[in-house]
């Protein structure tokens, strides 16, 4: 008759009851792992692609506010330009008038500009 253990005694036995993964199952996680990676890389890439672009855009916004900027001074300068150039000969004396007060401004704004 064989001899019974007492379970203080026995040598400890790490069973493990669940079944191995087969093959198809192993196939179809890993599928599913690097599908699910590839499509996390694949929104990363788009979310730096889109941030390049945003910061391009906001350079080429502030590349068209400078040059806006200019372009609308040196149009200032040409009209103040041909303002200084009025001949005063042809114009009706409140033509000229006029014009000599806006010639007077544009001397002012001038002089104050300089100091």
């Amino acid at each position: 008759m064989p001899e019974f253990l007492d379970e203080d005694t026995s040598p400890s036995i790490d069973v493990n009851l669940e079944r191995p993964i087969g093959k198809k199952a192993a196939k179809k996680r890993k599928r599913q792992e690097s599908t699910s990676s590839d499509i996390i890389d694949l929104v990363l890439q788009i979310s730096e692609k889109r941030d390049k672009k945003d910061a391009k855009k906001e350079e080429y916004k502030k590349e068209f506010i400078c040059l806006t900027k200019e372009r609308l001074e040196l149009d200032k300068q040409k009209e103040v330009n041909e303002i200084m150039r009025i001949d005063f000969s042809t114009l009706s004396p409140m033509q000229q008038e006029y014009f000599r007060s806006l010639q007077l401004e544009i001397l002012e704004k001038k002089r104050c500009t300089k100091q």
